[in-house]
Parts: C-alpha cells; structure tokens; sequence
C-alpha cells in the first residue's frame, strides 16, 4: 500500500511531487483536474492510539459509541466495502464542481465529504463540507449527513441545508418524497447521495428549492426575491467557503482546500468582482427598496476585500512550483504579443474564452487509483 499511495497520493506532508513540472504548459482546466484528482479519496488516521477517541472534529461522535464493527454488522461492512470502492474511483471531478472523500482508517463508517460549489451558482468556488456516518441499520435506512459549513450554525445556506447542519433531501429519507425517490437499500447508495447534494441543492437558483416556492418562478415578485436571496448566500459563501476554510482548513482536506484556491484564486477575484459590479446594478435599479440587497452587497465587498489578503498571503503549495513558474512564463508571452498587435490563440477575434467550462461529471479515474480500496487497511471484514 505505501509505494502504490505515495506514488498516486498526497504525501503526509501534502505534497505531490514532481506534479508541476508534468504540467508545465497545461490548461487551467487540465492543471486543476490533474492536480486535484490525486486528492480526491483517501483514508486516513481519525482516531488516536487508543482507537476510540476521535482527533478531527466529527458531529456523529456521540454516535460511534454504539455501533462497533462486530460479527453481527458483517452485512452493513461487506456493504460499507462496496460504497468505498465505487467512491474511490468514480466521484465527480471538474474544474466547475468536485467531490472529496475521507474514509476512516479506523472504521468503515467515518467519512467526510468536501463539495466545491459549482459554477453558475451562489456557492460558485466555495468549499463545503459534510460529516457522514452509516448506522447500525446500514443499508436498511440510508447514511446520516450533517454540513458542518455553516458559519457556526448561523447561516442557512439553502432551503434544503438549515444552520444545524441538517440536510434535507428525499433519498436520505429527511424530507417527503415519491416512493421512487426515497432510499432503497438495493439500489440506492452514497454516490447517489453526494451527486444529489452537488446537483440539486447547490444550484443556481436556490431559493425555489423552498416548497411552493417554485410556483413564482418566472414572476417579477419571484425573481426579485431570489436575487435577493442569491445576494445573501454569495456573501455567506464568500465569508464561511473561502475566508473560514483558509483561515482554519478541515483537518482531513486542508490539502484540497490549499491547492483549490491557489489554482482558483485569480478566477475567484473575476467570480466575486462580476457578482459585486451585478448587485450594484440590481441596488442602483431599484433605489430606495432595495435595503436588504444593500446590505448584502455590503458584507460582499467587506469579505472580498478580507480574501484578497488572504490569497496575498498564500504561498504556491510545495510540489506546484514549475507548473506556476511555466504559467507565468505563458503569461507574459501572451501579454507581449498582444501588446504587439498578435493573438497568441491564432483568433481573429481575440484571446480566447476562459477555459473554465462546466464539465459532466467524470464516472471513472485512473485504473490505478480504482486499485487503492483493495490495499486499505479499513477493509476487515
């Protein structure tokens, strides 16, 4: 397992060595998707020596305590085994929207999830993440999942995400739904799950996702207020799924979340500085009766500014550095020819687009990387 890890995975110290220089040259895209891929799914130390006491913050802590892994539970671990490798090499990865996972070394039913909010969204380049723990009646009734990025229980950051953590969604059996869509424990599974959190609840307009809510979609009155509630989640994701998770990273993804906002930092600035000069527009219009907008456009410049501090701060994460050295190399070849009349892209219109376009979810990794669940000391059936 420690030759096959080391050479696919993040190193203790977070390093991927030698990554950069083989991507001298690539795409944003490309560059972010190669570099995080190898992030996406690991297991690792949750407990301490005595194997009981958790070392990571968890909300499920409490309950561990009754639900150990004995004979009686061998159906749920065979079970547990499967969802393990299908998520090692099937989650969702983008350079829009992507999905990482931390497995317990100790225990098959400890897991941590960390979504990147999709493009086009509220939560557009935040990073949220979800504790997930599998009961004793595993799979009978589905897996428990608490946000735990929630501004420290103050922020609703969707109808279907309240500021106690608790996510509703019908396949996890917290909110009413057709039979078809509740959990069933033979075809139903994890993956499921986070594809359903990543697609249906981090959209672009959340605030339909409010019951009886989508029937004034398309008026004026429905729309104003969903601009209005957009305005207050792109702040709260600015302040609680950038400024928080670099100020003090989880634990288990710091890793992800120092190479996430290195690699995005500059789109991130367009993201913010397109959202405040859109708001600005929406309070000028509606002078006089837009308070609450106000407000949030307020807060959104206060956090930005907070961020751009931040990422002055940021150091390129080890094992990065020819890869950014060759991307400012480009960068300035590109400015020199513009600056003489030519279009390094060879188009007649101009530079080209950026290149970061939402991508479908990928289904499948490296054939390698599919082999790691096999070598998992977690796997003790």
């Amino acid at each position: 397992m420690a030759s096959l890890q080391a050479g696919l995975l993040a190193d203790a110290d977070g390093t991927v060595d030698g990554l950069g220089a083989s991507l001298a040259g690539a795409s944003e895209e490309r560059r972010y998707i190669e570099i995080l891929r190898l992030l996406q799914f690991d297991s690792i130390p949750f407990f301490g020596e005595n194997g009981t006491s958790l070392t990571v913050p968890y909300h499920y802590e409490s309950s561990l305590l009754g639900a150990k892994d004995t004979g009686v539970l061998a159906p749920r671990t065979r079970r547990l085994a499967q969802e393990v490798v299908t998520l090692s090499n099937s989650l969702p990865i983008s350079s829009s929207s992507s999905v990482f996972v931390r497995t317990s070394e100790e225990r098959l039913d400890v897991m941590k999830v960390l979504i990147t909010g999709p493009a086009d969204t509220p939560y557009q380049n935040g990073c949220f993440e979800f504790d997930v723990w599998f009961p004793t009646d595993y799979p009978n009734s589905p897996m428990h999942v608490n946000l735990q990025t929630t501004g420290n229980h103050t922020v609703r950051f969707n109808p279907n995400l309240y500021n106690d953590g608790k996510v509703c969604l019908s396949v996890l059996n917290t909110w009413h739904g057709r039979p078809e869509e509740r959990w069933n424990a033979e075809t139903s599974s994890f993956l499921q799950v986070i594809v359903s959190m990543q697609s249906l609840i981090l959209v672009s307009e959340p605030y339909f996702n409010e019951p009886g809510y989508e029937r004034s979609r398309g008026t004026a009155a429905g729309q104003q207020a969903s601009k209005e509630y957009d305005a207050n989640i792109r702040q709260a994701t600015v302040r609680w799924a950038m400024l928080e998770q670099l100020r003090r990273p989880s634990p288990v993804f710091a890793d992800v979340i120092a190479r996430h906002f290195w690699l995005k930092r500059d789109e991130i600035s367009k993201q913010i500085a397109g959202w405040i000069a859109e708001t600005e527009t929406l309070v000028e219009e509606q002078r006089g009766t837009a308070r609450n907008m106000a407000n949030h456009l307020t807060a959104l410049k206060r956090h930005f500014q907070t961020l751009k501090e931040e990422f002055k701060k940021m150091t390129c994460p080890v094992g990065l550095e020819d890869s950014e050295v060759n991307k400012e190399n480009q960068e300035e070849k590109k400015g020199s020819q513009v600056g003489e009349g030519t279009n390094p892209e060879g188009d007649s219109e101009g530079p080209s687009a950026s290149t970061d376009t939402q991508q479908a979810p990928s289904s499948s990794q490296d054939a390698t990387v599919a082999q790691l669940p096999a070598h998992f000391n977690v796997l003790k059936l």
